[in-house]
Formats: C-alpha cells, structure tokens, sequence
C-alpha cells in the first residue's frame, strides 16, 4: 500500500547539519499519547515529558523559567492541533524559508506556519490556555489527547484520534499479517515494500 504524499515538499535540512545537534543543540522528541482533562476555562497540563522538550527547544526558557507552546492549526480540514517547541517551528520556518518565493506552496506554508500560529505560555503548573476558536475549530471538549510525532506533537479529541489515526494504523498492521516488521519501511523505496 503506498503511502498519500504531500502536494508539497519542503526541503531537508542540508547536507552537514544534522537536523537539530548543530550550534551545540541537543534534539528532543515529543513520543508518547498522553489523554489530559480540559477545564471550562480551557486549561489543559501538557504532558510533562512534552514540557521536557518544550522547555529544551525555547531558548528564553531559562531565563523566564516558562516554556513557550507554539500552536497552529495547519490543514482547515484536519481535525486537530499542530504543537511545536519555539526550536521545532524555528526549523520547520527555515526550511519554508529556503523555498523559493514562485514556490507554488510558499504562500500556503508561510501563511499555516507563520500566520495562524499562536505561542502559548507554559504556567507554573504545566499547564496552556487553549483559545476557544482553535478548540472549536478540532471540536474539542472535555479531554484532549496529545499524539507525540517527533519534532512536533498533535492534539485531537480523544474518540476522533481512535477513528482516524489508532484504528488505521493497527487495521494497516493486521493486513500486513504477523512476520510484518514495521522497521522494514524506513529503508523501503517510495511508494512502499
């Protein structure tokens, strides 16, 4: 089965960094599916091994002692929330950055990763304030799931995120039959094993 691909691509870091160690950074991943309860006021605590890499990838973290959350929507139609650490989305906007400006995605990235993005601050109890429309926007109610995806994590409600995300994955596996080695695909050519 070969995987959808993008309409767009953006280009890799180049050749000679690597992807996040440079400039003597250490790259932290969001993993992990944590479920967190969301109040009226639409406070919800992040994750706290997420917080670890929040707080990692901010640089003015250690002198604020709060970690910035950068939050954006990406897709209309997806129905969740896109996070980044100040260091993820820094890199995420230096690779749209390289695209040239008659790139015919340019436009559409710059204004999904720089337009409508909102930096959250972190409070002292681990916790964000989701704003009302990007809550409304996923349909999220009393409880949030956050989907750890490496350099960035999702937020979804937790019944959507079994429907369109855990199910597929796991019904993909069960096709595949039981001597299957998800790790297999990593070296795989494009378009699948």
């Amino acid at each position: 089965m070969a995987a959808a691909q993008p309409p767009f691509s953006i280009p890799e870091p180049a050749n000679g960094t690597d992807g996040g160690k440079e400039r003597g950074r250490v790259t932290r991943r969001f993993v992990g599916t944590n479920t967190g309860k969301v109040d009226p006021k639409g406070r919800v605590s992040i994750p706290s091994k997420f917080r670890k890499v929040l707080e990692a990838g901010d640089p003015d973290f250690p002198s604020t002692g709060k970690a910035i959350l950068c939050i954006a929507h990406g897709h209309p139609d997806r129905p969740y929330l896109e996070g980044f650490s100040v260091q993820s989305l820094d890199d995420l906007h230096n690779r749209i950055d390289t695209l040239p400006s008659n790139h015919p995605h340019k436009h559409m990235l710059v204004d999904l990763y720089y337009s409508r993005v909102d930096d959250l601050s972190v409070d002292d109890a681990g916790r964000i304030v989701l704003p009302q429309d990007k809550r409304d926007m996923i349909g999220l109610g009393d409880d949030a799931l956050f989907a750890g995806k490496g350099n960035r994590f999702e937020i979804w409600p937790p019944t959507l995120y079994r429907l369109r995300r855990a199910d597929k994955t796991d019904a993909f596996l069960a096709a595949q039959g039981e001597d299957f080695d998800p790790l297999d695909v990593i070296d795989a050519p494009a378009g699948g094993l």
